[in-house]
């Protein structure tokens, strides 16, 4: 994976043609030129990143408009993280090594010195007749052991401080890691989060899945502006960390859209919770305290679907996701679930 740069290496001719490409698609997409949209894609026409431009293609072959939320989340997985970490992480760490592989080196040279100082004393007791030559080699002695321990001590206060260091840099990948699977405005996993996340499930069995889609999102982001939308979002997360258990796992998987993994839960019981959530969300009274305006009730979609034996989760989000698609061609604001035979049903 390629490291972000504003790819300076880009002539001018070339740079020109990459933008009005990249310019097109956010004309196309209907979203404002910010730095972080254009980033992402001048990336994605570059091809530079397959992954992230792949991304990007399936995104839009599935139909959807692409969105802020989207390409932000583009921008943190493909593009801020990479500079980011190397310039937390590998290179205060890299600082680190080079100090104390310095430090070593030059404590080699002096157990060298030493060495030499103490062959030189040996020398001379050789070859001593008098009380006055003997006190000359001990003091001689003395003075060779003092520098000794002087410099062992500051070897150790070195290392040390390079235990320091690296713990303090231990914490700070720990936040990294967190950071880069946490949703920043809802504080819910994000996708690759959840990826992770299904590492550590050993047996999915009795495992079912929800995945919940704000109705007309887009419509109450035009009307109200995205604060507002923002504010929806995080609600909407709230309530489905209110619905949920210690081991399950609540996830935005993209913009409006979310993803809850039920452990241990049979079909039946995720169905009742899929219901429950979006009854107490349509119910909620939101408003806008700056002006005092009561919003439209918040409604929601959801698909619900099982782990089979045999499958993979893929198999199961695809499930999940077909009959959120049947909630929503079917006229929104309702749970549809994806059986085992027969197909979606209410």
């Amino acid at each position: 994976m390629v490291r972000y740069s504003v790819y300076s290496e880009d002539d001018i001719e070339y740079a020109s043609q990459l933008h009005k490409k990249a310019v097109a698609v956010l004309d196309s997409q209907k979203l404002p030129l910010t730095p972080i949209n254009y980033s992402v894609l001048y990336s994605h026409v570059s091809q530079r990143q397959k992954e992230l431009t792949q991304t990007i293609k399936d995104y839009l072959a599935s139909g959807k408009l692409v969105n802020n939320d989207f390409l932000r989340e583009l921008f943190d997985k493909y593009l801020l993280e990479q500079a980011r970490f190397k310039d937390e992480m590998i290179k205060p760490f890299g600082n680190m090594i080079g100090k104390m592989i310095s430090q070593v080196s030059e404590q080699v040279k002096s157990e060298e010195g030493t060495v030499a100082a103490l062959n030189s004393v040996e020398f001379q007791l050789s070859s001593v007749n008098g009380k006055i030559e003997v006190e000359k080699v001990i003091a001689d002695l003395g003075g060779i052991t003092l520098k000794a321990k002087q410099e062992h001590q500051g070897l150790f206060e070195e290392l040390n401080s390079a235990q320091q260091e690296i713990s303090l840099l231990k914490n700070k990948l720990a936040a990294s890691e967190k950071e880069a699977k946490t949703d920043p405005l809802t504080g819910l996993l994000n996708r690759r989060g959840l990826k992770q996340s299904l590492l550590d499930i050993e047996a999915p069995e009795n495992t079912s899945c929800i995945i919940v889609d704000i109705d007309h999102f887009k419509a109450l982001n035009d009307t109200y502006g995205h604060p507002i939308g923002d504010r929806i979002i995080k609600r909407v997360a709230n309530e489905i960390q209110l619905h949920i258990r210690g081991r399950d796992l609540a996830v935005r998987f993209g913009g409006e859209e979310f993803v809850i993994l039920l452990i241990d839960t049979p079909l039946e019981g995720a169905e009742r919770v899929a219901e429950t959530l979006r009854k107490k969300i349509e119910s909620l009274q939101l408003v806008i305290k700056s002006n005092n305006t009561q919003l439209p009730p918040i409604r929601i979609s959801l698909g619900v679907a099982d782990f089979q034996a045999n499958t993979h989760w893929e198999d199961l989000l695809k499930r999940a996701d077909e009959a959120l698609y049947s909630a929503k061609e079917n006229g929104r604001n309702q749970t549809k679930v994806n059986r085992r035979e027969g197909g979606v049903s209410a």
